[in-house]
């Protein structure tokens, strides 16, 4: 394929599944405190609340080297620490079994060492939003093109990308923002060509008894945007899922921390990371019609996104979501150039 404006081919990032005949830095009672990954490898968090939750397998493994009151290696130090008594005065404690963080004991709180401390938390944070979204689709085709006769089949097929919620109420209902291209097809028998059997899961729900209806509001092919909407979803109301908090895009830096968060491949939702790249370009490529030329303002980043990611959250180092996942760069040579739209022009 011939390269186009920046000579790369680019490519929608919805995963279609086979076809089958028929303000930054702001906290509230739901911010995250503290994180700790215990020894099953699993990320449990503690909310500004008091309140915790384990998030399930995320990174690492659990601290083994914490026994002499060194710090453990991948962040775990002393977890089985009691209260930490004899490091009132700020000294290390004597064998590591007396302070929960196995360093110097002075309150007694657990606290994180490992490299990717901010990775873990600010991934426990945005996997609270993300949601995994499935859209179904039926089309029919001409299957006989004999003369004076018309014969055509039906097809059922399906897409999967990701969405991240932007509302939330206490009822359950609210909003979840995602990519146009994420709920639809040019092929569709619907007059729009959006999907009218549109399901979303939130992390750590995936299999179909979880599965929330929710309803397309609109969007714009032009800019990748759609807007779904779910209803007094209990599902919602009884679990950790949360709104996200939004960081102004316009403050993202290049060298800054960028956190995508997916359901790539249509495997679930995960967590990858890496920079901004560049914080504000444009790019050139055909639209989910397959004929519309548009352009769109964009952060392009060097953090693994993969089909399946379209519509999911990019995020910084606090968690904080600052452009929605929507296309990457695929040639020869080309590795890990994805695109996200700001989150300024997402909102």
């Amino acid at each position: 394929m011939k390269k186009g404006q920046q000579f790369i081919a680019l490519l929608l990032l919805a995963f279609s599944v086979c076809m089958l005949a028929v303000s930054c830095g702001k906290k509230d009672s739901n911010s995250i405190v503290s994180a700790l990954i215990n020894d099953n490898g699993e990320l449990v968090v503690v909310y500004a609340d008091g309140s915790e939750g384990n998030l399930g397998k995320v990174v690492g493994d659990s601290g083994v080297d914490g026994k002499d009151g060194s710090p453990g290696k991948d962040g775990t130090d002393g977890e089985d620490g009691a209260a930490g008594e004899d490091g009132k005065d700020g000294a290390p404690g004597k064998d590591g079994s007396d302070g929960k963080d196995g360093s110097d004991g002075k309150d007694g709180t657990l606290v994180i060492k490992n490299e990717n401390d901010g990775i873990a938390e600010s991934a426990a944070n945005g996997l609270r939003s993300a949601v995994t979204i499935v859209s179904k689709f039926t089309t029919t085709i001409q299957t006989s093109f004999r003369p004076g006769i018309g014969s055509t089949t039906s097809y059922d097929y399906s897409s999967e990308g990701s969405g991240v919620i932007y509302k939330l109420d206490s009822s359950g209902s609210g909003f979840i923002i995602t990519n146009y291209h994420v709920v639809y097809d040019v092929n569709s028998n619907t007059s729009n060509g959006i999907s009218s059997d549109i399901t979303v899961y939130f992390y750590g729900s995936e299999n179909d008894e979880q599965g929330i209806e929710a309803s397309y509001v609109g969007g714009s092919l032009y800019y990748d945007i759609a807007i779904l909407r779910v209803d007094e979803s209990y599902l919602l109301r009884d679990s950790y899922a949360r709104a996200v908090d939004v960081c102004h895009s316009d403050d993202v830096h290049v060298g800054d921390t960028a956190i995508a968060i997916g359901n790539a491949q249509g495997r679930g939702v995960s967590v990858s990371s890496g920079i901004i790249s560049v914080n504000s370009e444009y790019i050139t490529m055909v639209a989910a019609d397959g004929k519309t030329q548009v352009s769109f303002r964009v952060m392009r980043t060097d953090t693994a996104v993969n089909s399946g990611n379209s519509g999911g959250g990019l995020y910084n180092k606090n968690g904080e979501l600052i452009g929605i996942v929507n296309a990457k760069a695929v040639d020869d040579g080309v590795e890990n150039i994805g695109y996200a739209i700001p989150s300024d022009v997402a909102v």
